[in-house]
């Protein structure tokens, strides 16, 4: 009883100094100080602490080659030209840029991950539209329709988001039967988070015009060679991680190299400077990542993730399909709680724990996934790419209230998790 009230306690602390932030400290170091003190308080062992290394190292390493690989994307011009060639296509109207914007934001986060999108893509996208000279009220669709995307369209693939590296490495899921199991799911979420961005704002977007005063994409670009080479990398990228799947090795055996290549050549033309890469690099979210995989490690230890187990299967009792959909919504509320990471490894843990076919615990599993994926957008400490977006923004004197952000939140995000767990289940059905 007392290593489960004290595991408790440690990762409510944890949470706490994660959200609240008391003298700005870091997120990565208050999850690294829940991590000592379930490990101080022999609720982890050093067995587990290998555990959970062998569990995050791929998922870790996957997502700082993807955020290098964003980075110097960044300092070639690579998404400055795309959100040029955007504005270009979308011929002076609003509402297609609009619709153009989501796009680029959903191709992004599913190449580069969602916190590559809020990372890199958010800069580049407020400052085309200030631009634009487009007032702050025909602004904000374009800003919440690019953060909402980044996480909705981080589904499809592993390396669309550290949520789906950390769940498919703990099951052993590789790159093609993720991708096949999530492919409806993902462009049901996708087509849903167009719909409903549309229905939110409609009447800021309707019969919109702008006067393009915009140079052409490609001055965007400082290195046509390099330009050249980042769509060759990124398609050998994503080519590679197919491959992956097949033969069964880490996706971070293709991405670490794609970074390594474009980054050593970049250096060598002068482009990046190997200093600002670092500096720019968020190991804060890598430190959170291992700190809060250990400090979850205690609640099983302590059993708590046996009463999630026991609340799924009461769940099953209503069938397949409620029981996928109450799967997807109790991750989307513990990640609202507690932030996305750790609500999809708490709940991975359960569905582990579950006595029931391998078919219904890997719809679970992919339950999880798009819950802790779609879910969080509800509320702005929800997951870690909202959270640096919203700082972005802040930085760019364009502050949205947490007050209006779950206004809109919840209305675009309820719909939108609706039919992406309904699709998995149908989905799912039809492979099995």
């Amino acid at each position: 009883m007392i290593p489960s009230i004290l595991s408790v306690l440690i990762f409510c602390l944890t949470i706490t100094l994660v959200i609240v932030r008391p003298k700005k400290l870091n997120i990565g170091t208050s999850a690294l100080v829940g991590a000592v003190l379930v490990f101080v308080f022999n609720l982890v062992s050093v067995h587990d602490l290998y555990e959970v290394v062998k569990i995050v190292w791929n998922a870790l390493a996957t997502f700082i080659g993807i955020i290098v690989i964003s980075l110097v994307l960044d300092e070639i011009g690579f998404f400055e030209w795309a959100a040029l060639f955007i504005i270009s296509a979308s011929r002076k109207s609003v509402s297609r840029l609009f619709f153009l914007v989501i796009l680029l934001g959903a191709l992004v986060a599913i190449c580069f991950s969602n916190d590559g999108s809020a990372l890199i893509l958010t800069p580049v996208i407020l400052a085309k539209i200030k631009l634009l000279k487009l007032p702050r009220e025909k602004a904000l669709p374009f800003v919440m329709a690019g953060g909402f995307i980044a996480d909705t369209a981080s589904v499809p693939f592993i390396i669309s988001n550290l949520v789906n590296i950390i769940s498919a490495d703990f099951v052993d899921m590789g790159f093609i039967k993720y991708a096949l199991l999530m492919i409806l799911p993902s462009l049901a979420a996708i087509g849903m988070s167009f719909l409903m961005l549309y229905l939110v704002y409609q009447k800021q977007l309707k019969n919109q015009f702008f006067e393009e005063r915009l140079t052409p994409p490609m001055h965007a670009v400082r290195s046509k060679s390099m330009f050249i080479l980042a769509w060759v990398v990124i398609g050998l990228m994503l080519l590679g991680c197919f491959v992956s799947g097949t033969k069964e090795f880490p996706v971070s055996f293709i991405v670490i190299p794609c970074a390594a290549i474009l980054f050593i050549v970049a250096q060598y033309k002068g482009i990046v400077r190997p200093l600002a890469i670092m500096k720019n690099t968020p190991f804060s979210i890598i430190f959170f990542s291992i700190g809060m995989f250990v400090t979850v490690y205690g609640l099983k230890n302590g059993n708590i993730t046996i009463l999630l187990a026991h609340v799924m299967e009461m769940a099953y009792s209503f069938g397949e399909y409620a029981s996928t959909l109450i799967v997807g919504a109790l991750a989307a509320a513990l990640s609202c709680i507690m932030n996305n990471l750790p609500a999809v490894m708490v709940n991975m843990i359960a569905v582990e724990q579950l006595d029931l076919a391998k078919a219904t615990k890997e719809l679970f599993t992919m339950a999880n996934v798009i819950g802790a994926d779609i879910g969080p957008k509800m509320i702005p400490i929800g997951s870690l790419s909202t959270l640096i977006w919203l700082h972005i923004l802040e930085k760019r004197d364009f502050k949205i209230t947490w007050g209006y952000y779950m206004r809109v939140g919840v209305v675009l995000t309820i719909p939108t998790l609706f039919v992406a767990l309904s699709s998995l289940y149908v989905w799912h059905r039809i492979l099995t």
